[in-house]
This record gives C-alpha cells, structure tokens and sequence, in this order.
C-alpha cells in the first residue's frame, strides 16, 4: 500500500472526523465514588511500560513517525474538504496520582455494562493518570492546570500492578486525542491505544518504552526539547487520497 493511502485509512479508521463516542451503558458510574479511596501506591514503572510494549493493539490511530503525529501536523483527505490531525494535544509534566478507572463486560460494540474496576467480571478496565502540565501544546496548555487521562489495561497484565506502574511514572511527554465515552471520567487518552507515552529523564532525554518500535517512532526526537520544538513549528498540511 502506497504511505499516503495508509495514513488516509487511519485516519479514517480512527474516525477523526466525526468523533469517538459509545453507545448508552444499562449501568451509569456512581458520581459519588470516593477517588481518594481509589488512588494507587506508586510501583515499578518499568512493569507498566513492558505491558504496553507488549500490547498488540499499540500500531492503531498513529501517523508513521512522532512528529507526524503532533496537533501541528494536519492531513487533508483529498478534495474532500475534509482537514484532521491524529492528534489533539501534547503534553508534557509528571505523573502526580493513578486511580483506579472503571470495568467494562462487553457483549458486543455496542452492548455492554459498566462494572468496578475489581469485578472479577470485568472484560476490560481503565486506569486514569493525573499529570501536571509544564508544557504543551494544541488543545491543552501549562495554564490549564494538571489534566487526567485513561489507559486501557492491557489483556495481558496484572490489573493491580500495571496501575502501580503507571503511578510509579515520573516525568512524562504524552501525545493525546478526545475519545469520549459514556462511562470513563476523562475525554483524553493516549496515541497509538495508549502506548504513545513517553518518558523523560533528568537530562532532557526523551525515549518511548510503551512502543515495541520506540526509537524507529520517535525519528529525530530524541529530547523533550526537540519535541516541543517540532510542536511548536508552523501547522502543515499533507493531502493525502481517499482510500
């Protein structure tokens, strides 16, 4: 398949256009849960990245590189008139707190019932991140305040440990797009089926260990610097055809 063919049936795929939204739930989330109840002791970080690397859903809703997919980097359809981005926002800061999402037993797409995070039921569960906003760019700025998104469990993890994990993250670039829900607190998750998380170290380095393919994705980005930098250039837009 030609690459610009590909990036249009992402882009397509992911339903940039018209939004992500689910159906109605038969179970609506109680507004009054307790979060302080449900906030997570910080674990081994390094258990939570492995989990995503190892998650086979990581390739969906990206452009081929990272900084083709930032806000700043458009894609036209066409003659469609229609103009998306795979992103929303980029933010960078530190993980603050996890908690505990929510659970979900699926029937099919469309069919499904919201259940605790710990129901044994459970076929799916979230973790929601809450991070501080140095930086950012797109729909999310440093004025904003700290900001919260989910992350999909990966099937194959320890729901426990892998939200230690998450909570034991320190300084973090995270690339994010709104996919509200019904049910989940938070309209913003990660790139890539929430493996586009990306960590920073005391020296600026800025590396991707949620991604099987990390360094060949990151190009020449390799410091929190120089992504905010190719954030920040000027906003271009690249036709590509109509799949």
């Amino acid at each position: 398949m030609d690459a610009r063919a590909g990036v249009a049936a992402l882009l397509v795929g992911v339903g940039m256009f018209t939004g992500c939204s689910s159906q109605a739930s038969d179970h609506a989330t109680d507004g009054a849960t307790d979060d302080a109840a449900r906030a997570i002791a910080a674990g081994d970080p390094a258990y939570a990245l492995d989990r995503l690397r190892h998650n086979n859903g990581e390739v969906g809703g990206a452009a081929p590189t990272l900084e083709d997919s930032l806000p700043n980097h458009r894609y036209a359809l066409g003659d469609t008139g229609e103009v998306a981005s795979y992103s929303d926002a980029l933010a960078l800061g530190t993980v603050t707190g996890v908690r505990k999402g929510i659970g979900v037993t699926w029937r099919d797409d469309d069919n499904y019932t919201v259940v605790d995070f710990d129901d044994m039921a459970a076929d799916t569960r979230t973790v929601v991140v809450t991070m501080t906003v140095a930086d950012g760019t797109g729909a999310i700025t440093p004025g904003d305040g700290p900001i919260s998104f989910r992350v999909l469990v990966p099937s194959l993890a320890d729901p426990d440990r892998f939200a230690a994990g998450m909570a034991g993250l320190g300084r973090i670039a995270v690339v994010l797009h709104r996919d509200a829900t019904d049910f989940d607190s938070t309209p913003w998750r990660p790139l890539m089926n929430d493996n586009l998380i990306g960590v920073i170290a005391d020296d600026g380095t800025l590396t991707l260990p949620g991604l099987a393919r990390g360094a060949v994705f990151a190009g020449d980005l390799h410091t929190a610097a120089q992504l905010l930098a190719a954030a920040r250039a000027p906003d271009t837009t690249t036709t590509v055809p109509v799949p």
